[in-house]
């Protein structure tokens, strides 16, 4: 670099790579929003020098980040982040926090940013219209847009730059121009195009095998081909971007899994392009005029903020704005540097001339008027240069009036001091002196005080010459008030002497005015003495007066204190009977309590009475239908049994019908029946109170049937309790 001489004023910059405009998803039209970061708006916004900004844009994966990070260190591979992931790696716009520092063609020095952008044609989270976005960011801020590819230009390459066609509509140079008239004028604003073919490794020849270059391999890429849609691009290209370049470098290294066995070849061809970027650069160029780091931040801030808002940038109106900025800072650095003009810590105000002020006035406006001028470090185009003009006129109407504050200012602190000095003459000599003269008027018989003036004509000399002893040395405006000073004691005391002339006919006219009014004043005491024996006769009948209604006073008071007493007496038995009252309405609360918990207590019983009736009722209803139950089985005689069929029978009885009918088998009940009712069963259930000795004397029944029919007996008794007398006759065989 032709900078390194001053390369170290970069020193307190941040070596690291900073966001200067961050994408984020949601919160836009196209589902994803662009700011500025304030942070690196700032960094970069403390290069004074022109800067030249060196953007390189492509497709993701195409090796961008690397191709920054060696055009910085010249090999090493540290800086941007490089991914090896099918994501994205480098979201957003960012630069290199610490610029390059070098000179331009003209021999001044120049600042280079490096500039990172996201790549073009991710895996489906963005759109055309995104990285239409960013490439028209690039091109808008960059001196210098690399476009970096892999391989060959072929029309894979061609199509991958096709929203350049429609570029006229993402950016314009004014608000309100045409689109053919903003193509001819974007083609004058637009950076240095250079196209970096990555792992190029064809030889560069024409049809006919002659050699070729590799601008001559992008310019014949770029002739029309008669496809439609890819001359659109080739059309955009060439017409947006006038000032072209081409570079083909090969592929880095000998194995893309072994990054560590880097080509010579590579490198030498490497370090001719990175000559080629940096040694040529140029300062950004906006209207005509190269820009510094604050106004390229006040741009990058006004482009994002037309793409959040999704208007269409117009370069004119944001440069205009920038400078507009750039101005008002001007213009107050400039009142700073004209307000410490006008202050010089070796002069004192109090002996400054106006002559002294008016020189610093003037080296004040001029130093302001430089600060305004060189705000601006570039040539300024003519449609600016009002503005900066205008923004000189106000610099210095500015100036005039924060000089005629300064200069009241000053008149207020002299006029201040000089009212101190008079103050302290005035108290001094002038007070004494005139109390002194004062003095002199007095009565004739009086002695002459001690250091009193004989006349009026002594008196002003000796203050006169007081104040020449305290007057300024110096022609300054505190003389010529001095002057005035003299001019008013002359005429003080020329009235003065008028005055004296006078003052012996004044006090004979007032020692005549006293002795009327000591004439008037002895009359009126006389006439006030017979007026005051007047008033004591008058007091004594009062004072007479006012015993008797003290007495009656007294009487009053004397019944106006039992009346309080019998009041405070009345008082106190109202007091107790609202006590009382208040006991009693607390006794009725708690009787309304009881009588309510009562009532409750009452409810909730008469609600456990009516459930017990309930249930109660509920089992005589059981108990009523049982009984008729039971009385139907118990007039259930032989004779139904018989006739009714088993299922009929059992449903009556109440027994399982498979089991009667067993029961009917085993013991051969039509058989016995004569037998039975000679033994008295005339029902059903009288079966139950047979004994083992009642069958001895059926002779039709074996024994197996006899045993059979006990049993049945037996196991209806255990069920249903025949033995328990209360029950009785009536129970049912099982």
């Amino acid at each position: 670099m032709n900078g390194a001489g001053w390369e170290n004023d970069y020193a307190g910059y941040p070596a690291k790579a900073l966001p200067l405009i961050e994408v984020r998803e949601g919160g836009g039209a196209n589902g994803w929003s662009i700011s500025t970061v304030a942070e690196t708006l700032g960094v970069v916004s403390r290069i004074e020098e022109r800067v030249c900004v060196v953007a390189v844009t492509g497709p993701y994966r195409s090796g961008k980040s690397s191709l920054l990070n060696w055009l910085r260190s010249g090999h090493e591979s540290e800086g941007f982040a490089v991914g090896h992931e099918v994501e994205r790696c480098t979201r957003g716009i960012w630069v290199w926090g610490r610029p390059l520092a070098t000179r331009a063609s003209d021999g001044r020095r120049i600042a280079v940013l490096l500039v990172d952008t996201e790549g073009f044609g991710g895996l489906g989270d963005v759109d055309d219209a995104y990285d239409a976005t960013i490439f028209t960011l690039a091109s808008l801020l960059a001196s210098t847009l690399i476009y970096n590819s892999l391989g060959t230009l072929d029309e894979r390459a061609i199509a991958s730059l096709g929203f350049c066609a429609n570029l006229s509509r993402r950016v314009r140079l004014s608000s309100g121009d045409e689109e053919f008239e903003t193509r001819q004028a974007l083609a004058r604003t637009m950076p240095r195009f250079v196209w970096v073919l990555r792992d190029f490794a064809l030889e560069l020849s024409d049809e006919a095998g002659q050699a070729q270059t590799s601008d001559e391999y992008l310019e014949k890429s770029l002739r029309p081909n008669g496809k439609r849609e890819s001359d659109a691009t080739r059309e955009a290209i060439v017409s947006y971007f006038p000032t072209r370049a081409c570079w083909c470098l090969p592929r880095p290294f000998s194995s893309s899994n072994d990054m560590s066995s880097s080509r010579p070849e590579f490198w030498e061809k490497f370090q001719k392009f990175r000559e080629f970027v940096l040694m040529s650069c140029e300062a950004k160029l906006v209207e005509g005029a190269a820009i510094r780091g604050s106004t390229l931040a006040a741009l990058a801030q006004s482009y994002a903020k037309a793409f959040q808002e999704s208007e269409v940038p117009a370069i004119t109106s944001a440069w205009r704005g920038a400078v507009e900025t750039e101005l008002r800072e001007a213009k107050r650095q400039a009142l700073e540097a004209h307000a410490r003009s006008l202050v010089d810590d070796d002069d004192d105000d109090d002996e400054e001339s106006i002559g002294a002020l008016a020189a610093r006035r003037v080296r004040g406006c001029r130093l302001a008027d430089d600060v305004v001028r060189k705000s601006v470090v570039g040539g300024v185009s003519p449609s600016l240069t009002d503005a900066i003009e205008a923004a000189v006129r106000e610099t210095r109407e500015d100036c005039d009036a924060a000089f005629d504050r300064h200069k009241e200012d000053l008149d207020a602190r002299r006029a201040a001091r000089l009212k101190g000095a008079l103050a302290g003459l005035e108290a001094q000599v002038l007070a004494p002196a005139i109390e002194k003269t004062r003095q002199v008027f007095a009565l004739a018989e009086d002695p002459l005080p001690e250091g009193a003036y004989h006349d009026l004509d002594e008196a002003e000399v000796t203050i006169r010459r007081n104040l020449d002893r305290v007057a300024l040395k110096k022609r300054s405006r505190d003389h010529l008030l001095a002057y005035v000073c003299h001019f008013a004691i002359a005429a003080s005391f020329e009235a003065a002497k008028a005055v004296s002339e006078t003052q012996h006919d004044r006090r004979e006219a007032h020692l005549a005015l006293i002795e009327v009014q000591k004439r008037d004043l002895e009359a009126r005491v006389a006439f006030l003495e017979g007026k005051d024996k007047v008033l004591r006769e008058t007091v004594d009948e009062q004072l007479k007066t006012s015993h008797s209604h003290h007495q009656e006073t007294l009487a009053l008071k004397a019944r106006v204190d039992a009346l309080e007493t019998a009041l405070r007496a009345e008082r106190s038995r109202v007091a107790e009977a609202t006590k009382a009252a208040e006991a009693a309405r607390d006794e009725l609360a708690d009787a309304i309590s009881a009588l309510d918990n009562e009532e409750r207590w009452q409810r909730q019983l008469q609600e456990r009475l009516d459930m017990r009736i309930k249930l109660a009722q509920e089992r005589e209803g059981e108990l009523t239908r049982k009984l008729a139950k039971a009385e139907r089985k118990r007039r259930y005689t032989v004779l139904d049994f018989l006739l009714d069929e088993p299922d009929v029978a059992a449903e009556r009885l109440d027994l399982d019908a498979t089991k009667l009918e067993s029961f009917l088998n085993d013991i051969n009940l039509p058989d016995i029946l004569p037998t039975l009712k000679h033994l008295g069963a005339a029902r059903v259930s009288d079966l139950v109170y047979l004994e083992p000795g009642d069958l001895d004397d059926i002779p039709d029944m074996d024994v197996l049937q006899k045993r059979r029919l006990m049993d049945a007996v037996d196991s209806a008794k255990a069920q249903y309790q025949v033995d328990d007398v209360a029950r009785g006759p009536g129970c049912l065989l099982s």
